[in-house]
Formats: C-alpha cells, sequence, structure tokens
C-alpha cells in the first residue's frame, strides 16, 4: 500500500521556499527544453545524413546496374565471337585435313627434285 500523506503530514512551505521551488521548476523546465530541442536538431541532423546517403546509394546502385548493362552485352558480344571464331577454325581445320596430303606430296616431290640437282 503506497504511501499517502494525511492531512496532519502536509508540509507548509514558507512564500520564499515557494518562490525558490518555483524558480528552480522554472529553470528546470528550460533545460529540459533546450535538451529538447538540442536532441530534436540532432535527430533532424541525422535524418538529413540519412536521407543524402540514401541518396547517394540509390545514384551508386542505378550506375552500377548500367555498368552491368554494358558488361552483360559485351560478354554477349564475346561469346559470339568465340563462337564465330570456333566455326572458322573448324572450317579451316576442316579445309587442312584435304590440304595437308596434296602439301605433303609437294614438299616430297620438291624435296626430291632438289635431292636429284644435287647430285647432278
Amino acid at each position: 500500500m503506497p504511501f499517502q500523506p494525511s492531512s496532519d503530514d502536509a508540509i507548509v512551505f514558507t512564500e520564499a521556499e515557494s518562490r525558490q521551488f518555483h524558480a528552480e521548476n522554472v529553470q528546470l523546465h528550460r533545460h529540459l527544453h533546450e535538451e529538447i530541442d538540442a536532441a530534436r536538431l540532432r535527430v533532424e541532423k541525422q535524418v538529413h545524413d540519412i536521407q543524402g546517403m540514401m541518396h547517394q546509394f540509390a545514384s551508386e546502385i542505378g550506375g552500377q546496374a548500367e555498368k552491368m548493362h554494358v558488361v552483360a552485352q559485351e560478354a554477349e558480344a564475346a561469346a559470339d565471337n568465340v563462337g564465330h571464331g570456333n566455326l572458322s577454325l573448324k572450317h579451316a581445320a576442316d579445309h587442312g585435313h584435304g590440304f595437308g596430303f596434296a602439301i605433303f606430296c609437294c614438299y616430297l616431290a620438291a624435296s626430291t627434285l632438289l635431292l636429284f640437282f644435287h647430285y647432278y
């Protein structure tokens, strides 16, 4: 059961004490409002800073998305170039198999002819 003062326990303050308490209350009230205003200003500054960072982050994300799109296009172009290069190499290899024996015969004939001219 909480303590409840009875009418006999009532504290009576003098006029000077009442004025002093009132002055202290006003001073505390003023100090409290100053602290609240300072805290509000700090919070507003932090919110403004966060808003700036979020804007910068959104800009960076947009830039990264554009760069990723360019990289994807370049990767696609590189894959197409590799595919065309592989196809060209396959055609060259197919043509090379047919001409390989003919080139071998030409080298053999030229070597034999040089050998013949060397001895005669």
